[in-house]
């Protein structure tokens, strides 16, 4: 009953500010043209719940603002590390951000917490209350599907608004699968030499409760894999949160320490890039070290539940990549991008993709 009431409030919340941003947009409307001449401060907006692996599948586009404001300066507005390398933006925290005053506001993904930020601009564009864009300088009345569209795609629809031959460059090279994406800072770790390889690099634990596979099926896979010396080391990832040490602990159980390498809240986003690179094998949940794999892992296997992965994997050439997710679930995928779904439910979708299929295609793959 409870998440029905917030659901109903949220609605209510993105309607509201919606409709408050098309009158303010209507008010405050101007004219911004010859984007290539403009001496502009932008600001790009990537707030948190938004997390790394949003960013990592946005970055293609993000870098290309460069190229449609070559003469301004650009700041990505951002609580994550700089891992990703963008060679013109420069990253800003909120707290920095609050101290100065922007020309253009730029939202490439849906963010309530973006809102606010329209009123400390002279123009904006993106979309700040709903999943369709809002500016107060072109009219356009695009807006994705956060089911069936590539993450990618929406922030193209904001390039394509502005300089429509960029747009369609996009378009093209994700259809040949040539698109390129900003280079990840990799950070050799000062023990890395001490881990014996081949070894296997598993992210396996997710913050949304709804994507999260078993972690007794983890169990599994890791004991055969090991048992059949597929690798040496099964090297362990994670963040430095209380749960991600409760969850740990779980997966731990009946395993044999002598063959794990626990790096879980002991590497930085760089020393995990690192350590994903030079693996044998990568496995995960959908999240952001598997965001991270896509670009950098030799062999990637990663478990969806909620989510659709042909919105999420990058437009890259993909034969090292493969995905798991529930085909007898009738409502998959169950996330919008909005509204998170009935996770007792993704859990028991999740308990149908069994640790017999993973370990097929990991032993038939490597």
């Amino acid at each position: 009953m409870k998440e029905k009431v917030k659901k109903i409030l949220k609605k209510f919340l993105m309607n509201f500010c919606f409709l408050i941003l098309e009158v303010y947009s209507f008010l405050r409307k101007g004219q911004l043209k010859d984007f290539e001449k403009l001496n502009l401060k932008i600001g790009i907006l990537f707030l948190k719940p938004l997390g790394f692996g949003d960013l990592i599948m946005l970055s293609p586009a993000i870098e290309a603002f460069f190229k449609i404001f070559p003469n301004s300066e650009i700041f990505l507005i951002t609580s994550l590390p700089k891992v990703i390398n963008f060679e013109k933006i420069k990253y800003l925290s909120k707290d920095q951000a609050k101290e100065k005053k922007f020309d253009l506001i730029i939202s490439p993904t849906l963010n309530l917490r973006h809102f606010p930020f329209v009123f400390k601009a002279s123009f904006w564009l993106g979309y700040f209350s709903k999943p369709k864009i809002q500016s107060n300088f072109v009219k356009e009345s695009k807006s994705y599907d956060g089911r069936k569209e590539h993450y990618l795609l929406r922030a193209i629809k904001l390039i394509e608004v502005l300089d429509k031959n960029l747009a369609e460059k996009f378009l093209e090279e994700i259809k040949k699968k040539t698109l390129k994406y900003p280079e990840i800072i990799l950070k050799k770790p000062a023990f890395f030499e001490e881990i014996e390889k081949p070894y296997l690099a598993l992210a396996p634990f997710s913050f949304w409760e709804e994507r999260q596979w078993p972690l007794s099926y983890f169990r599994e896979v890791i004991k055969e894999i090991l048992k059949k010396k597929l690798v040496k080391k099964i090297v362990i990832l994670g963040g430095k949160s209380s749960w991600e040490e409760k969850k740990l602990k779980e997966l731990l159980k009946g395993l044999e320490s002598a063959s794990i390498i626990n790096l879980v809240g002991k590497t930085n986003w760089s020393e995990t890039a690192f350590i994903i690179k030079n693996a044998k094998i990568y496995l995960g949940v959908d999240s952001g070290p598997s965001h991270l794999a896509y670009l950098l892992a030799k062999k990637v296997f990663v478990i969806f539940v909620s989510v659709n992965p042909k919105t999420i994997i990058p437009f890259i050439q993909q034969e090292g990549i493969f995905y798991f997710f529930p085909k007898a679930c009738s409502n998959f995928p169950c996330y919008d991008g909005i509204f998170r779904p009935d996770f007792k439910k993704c859990q028991k979708c999740a308990q149908t993709i069994s640790p017999k299929e993973v370990l097929q295609k990991i032993f038939s793959s490597t």
